[in-house]
């Protein structure tokens, strides 16, 4: 039998080649594993900085991620990263670049909702609200499940809220309330919420399921208005912009058409103002040391301001520094106690006064002028 080394010598060549090949498909798959560990390794880090709000450092590095691999999840994220940094940072002009090129390049559309936020965000710092405006109904419309819908929400509330557009800030703040009664930011819309509902209320504006329109006779006096609708003198006059108390017939008014109640919780020192058994507004409110302020349920009987103080037998006027009780007093129907103000407005929040409810002056006062005598007051443990 003859060897043939030709055929030897070709097989050789082969087998060498096929050795050679995967020896370098081995190297490069290795060159890759590690690179893609690199990046890896770099973004984590990156990461870590931007929870350390390090937005700087964090933006450099999530940089050179995203400069090195643009096409793959780990670059979009990184892009998203970027974006949200430079927005952090305030650097605008980036920030606006950045979020237009993700939401280019995000074919998915997974960052689409939050581009639409931030872009909105932009334009608000630019003064561009109603395009900020624009953009927040956008997102609302498209994504009403978003993880930023309340928080889009709130936003467009503020903004009605800074245009005078009272009504429209109300509704959308109820609407969050109504939707998202979990939301980490339920706190500030319902102080949002307070805020817009007493400028609505001290404007001449409507105020939607709480007033009517009073056209004044003969004879009718702001007085004898205020006591037939159970409502006060001094809403009256705030709400109709009235500086002394002349009227006369045929004019028209804006009354209250409804009812304040008062509702105090001991335990989380809170007052909330309700308007027909509605939220209206929450007021922090200081209590009795000692758990002394009493549980119940009562009404306002007197209102007095610049109120002296009647103490172990004494009286101390308004003005003195012993006199304890602010600028406003609303006596209850429990003889020595009532909700007054305070010139100690730390103390307000915790179990500080003598056994009586005290608020800030600047918000007594505004409680002063919506609640009439009569108004029912519940405090509870």
């Amino acid at each position: 039998m003859k060897i043939n080394r030709t055929q030897i010598v070709s097989k050789s060549v082969v087998a060498v080649i096929v050795l050679v090949l995967v020896a370098g498909g081995l190297f490069v798959f290795t060159i890759e594993s590690s690179k893609s560990r690199g990046l890896s390794a770099n973004f984590e880090q990156a990461k870590e900085l931007y929870r350390n709000a390090q937005y700087e450092e964090a933006v450099e590095l999530f940089k050179k991620v995203y400069s090195t691999d643009s096409k793959s999840e780990l670059g979009l994220q990184s892009l998203y990263f970027i974006s949200m940094g430079n927005t952090a940072l305030d650097k605008t002009s980036e920030a606006e670049e950045n979020w237009e090129e993700l939401n280019h390049k995000d074919i998915k559309g997974q960052y689409s909702d939050l581009v639409l936020f931030n872009r909105g965000l932009l334009a608000e710092r630019k003064g561009n609200d109603s395009e900020a405006i624009g953009l927040y109904n956008d997102l609302l419309s498209r994504y009403r499940d978003s993880q930023v819908a309340d928080g889009t929400l709130l936003r467009l509330a503020k903004l009605y809220e800074k245009k005078k557009q009272l009504k429209e800030a109300k509704e959308t703040l109820q609407e969050i309330i109504e939707m998202f009664p979990n939301s980490e930011q339920i706190g500030e819309v319902q102080n949002a919420l307070g805020n817009v509902n007493v400028q609505l209320l001290f404007s001449s504006m409507v105020y939607p399921g709480g007033s009517a329109v009073y056209e004044i006779s003969s004879g009718d006096t702001i007085n004898g208005i205020a006591s037939g609708l159970g409502t006060t003198v001094d809403l009256i006059r705030k709400c109709n912009n009235i500086k002394r108390d002349l009227i006369h017939p045929g004019q028209r008014l804006k009354v209250i058409d409804g009812k304040f109640s008062i509702v105090i919780d001991k335990s989380l020192n809170t007052l909330i103002l309700k308007l027909n058994g509605e939220f209206f507004k929450l007021y922090r409110v200081g209590t009795g040391k000692d758990n002394s302020t009493p549980v119940g349920s009562f009404k306002i009987n007197s209102k007095i301001k610049e109120p002296p103080w009647h103490f172990r037998g004494k009286v101390i006027p308004f003005g003195d520094p012993d006199n304890l009780l602010g600028t406003r007093w609303m006596g209850l129907d429990k003889k020595g106690y009532g909700i007054h103000g305070t010139w100690e407005p730390d103390s307000v929040g915790q179990q500080s006064s003598q056994g009586c409810v005290r608020l800030r002056n600047s918000e007594v006062e505004e409680i002063f002028i919506i609640v009439p005598i009569g108004t029912p007051v519940e405090i509870v443990d």
